[in-house]
């Protein structure tokens, strides 16, 4: 929804999936697993008469994840490095609405550890994360620094979307409060605002790890056939694991 236009209103559908894709670590050097993740976004505009699906967005990847515990001092650690070997993002359709980038990043996570002591909460470490019941560090920061290869089919996307994303997290029993940031080169910041907090009661009802997602956009990127196109919108609904 964005605020001041009730015909603007539309529904956001995003899965997530992550498959580790051999078993023996030894099969790479350091013992890091090779990963595959897919995420699809789609958007049901329903504030239109017809009500269509504006919008599909497709997200493989593939990836390296090692957890190396290294220390920075204090109780400060980098507990999560991931390099994305090769991630592709693309709308799927040929004509006007194809969009399509390609990249390869490296993100390291460092968490402040709060004495030793690791809350437990119940809902994501990682909003697309595929498991909700993580221990989760009460802060953590996150720097996702990517490059860009063609082939890719809009080479002025770094102007609106920048070549990294930072991520803030603070984490307690019960809700994650998680803000990314990122800069294009000619077109400035983006914001987006995610606050998740558990719902305690259909949890127990459903038997699922039922979240409830509050969510603020400012900048560009939201959807990748508007890349280009600054919004600002707000929106709440739910995740949960199957």
């Amino acid at each position: 929804y964005k605020p001041g236009d009730r015909n603007t209103m539309d529904i956001k559908f995003q899965i997530s999936a992550k498959f580790r894709l051999f078993n023996d670590e030894r099969l790479f050097c350091w013992n890091v697993p090779l990963y595959l993740g897919f995420t699809q976004k789609s958007y049901w505009d329903i504030g239109k008469a017809s009500q269509p699906f504006a919008e599909h967005d497709f997200n493989p990847e593939l990836f390296l994840s090692y957890q190396p515990d290294w220390s920075l001092g204090g109780d400060w650690i980098v507990n999560d490095l991931q390099v994305g070997l090769f991630e592709h993002e693309s709308t799927g359709v040929a004509g006007p609405n194809s969009r399509s980038w390609n990249r390869t990043y490296i993100q390291p996570t460092v968490t402040f550890r709060d004495g030793g002591y690791w809350k437990k909460t119940v809902v994501p470490f990682d909003v697309e994360a595929p498991d909700l019941v993580k221990d989760a560090a009460p802060f953590s920061a996150t720097l996702k620094l990517w490059y860009l290869y063609p082939p890719h089919g809009n080479m002025d996307i770094a102007d609106f979307l920048g070549y990294g994303d930072l991520i803030l997290q603070v984490a307690t029993r019960r809700e994650v409060l998680k803000v990314t940031t990122r800069y294009g080169v000619k077109h400035g910041p983006t914001v987006q605002v995610d606050l998740m907090v558990e719902d305690f009661i259909l949890r127990l009802v459903t038997d699922l790890n039922f979240v409830w997602h509050f969510q603020y956009f400012n900048g560009y990127g939201d959807g990748l056939v508007k890349y280009n196109v600054k919004d600002v919108n707000a929106r709440i609904g739910f995740l949960f694991t199957l």
